[in-house]
């Protein structure tokens, strides 16, 4: 499949092989993957990086043959900062941030600043978009990164104590996250319940309260408002 790739101008064409060969490979053949983290165009340096990302954790083996985890997570990074391009790869549902964001995660345990990964993470964030195909994603990625970054507790962390990145994980997070986010399903996501089974405040204006946000118009000690009340009325 690298082969075909030789002579070939369409960035969007470079870019949904580069995706491929990294879900079906198991090495970089040739170093034609790492090849491409120079391209000219972001789109195919950034497939390539998702590619190298997920041989670095599906096979570690390989890793001797691979960029730096740093090098790679650099690449998403930059991509994961910037606005979505015009055209690109229907991977994921054409959502490449949050895809990004789904890298950049499995990235953090190769990378020597971990911490310093997760704050590359929080800057995708604001750029998740909704594609009609995954309901909330930016809900979805939360439930992951709290999942992976936080220990269930039945006692609230001091925001204070938390690493630097994971103080700026729920700070945007609580920006980002509307009330409807935190209903339950069928009506929004389990992100109250998985908020709560990590010890963090499960409503949205609790979160602000929590991270230092302002809570104007909302009370932060109310609890999450039942959806079904609507029905029991009638």
């Amino acid at each position: 499949m690298l082969a075909c790739l030789d002579g070939e101008r369409d960035p969007v064409c470079v870019a949904t092989v580069l995706v491929s060969v990294g879900l079906i490979a198991d090495h970089d053949p040739d170093g034609r993957l790492r090849h491409h983290l120079d391209h000219e165009h972001p789109l195919p340096r950034w497939a390539a990086a998702t590619a190298l990302a997920r041989l670095l954790v599906a096979h570690p083996a390989t890793a001797s043959g691979l960029p730096p985890a740093e090098r790679i997570a650099a690449e998403l990074a930059a991509f994961g900062a910037g606005p979505a391009p015009e055209t690109a790869t229907a991977h994921h549902a054409g959502d490449l941030h949050s895809y990004t964001v789904r890298s950049l995660l499995h990235l953090m345990g190769a990378a020597e600043d971990p911490d310093g990964v997760l704050l590359e993470i929080v800057r995708a964030l604001p750029r998740i978009k909704e594609t009609g195909v995954v309901p909330r994603p930016l809900a979805v990625r939360a439930e992951n990164l709290l999942e992976a970054l936080f220990d269930p507790a039945d006692t609230v962390p001091v925001f204070a104590e938390l690493s630097p990145g994971r103080r700026e994980l729920l700070r945007v997070l609580a920006e980002l996250l509307t009330a409807a986010d935190f209903q339950p399903v069928p009506f929004g996501s389990d992100l109250h319940e998985r908020f709560t089974q990590y010890g963090v405040p499960g409503t949205r204006p609790a979160l602000r309260a929590y991270v230092g946000l302002s809570t104007e118009g909302e009370d932060p000690s109310a609890p999450l408002p039942d959806p079904w009340a609507p029905f029991r009325n009638h």
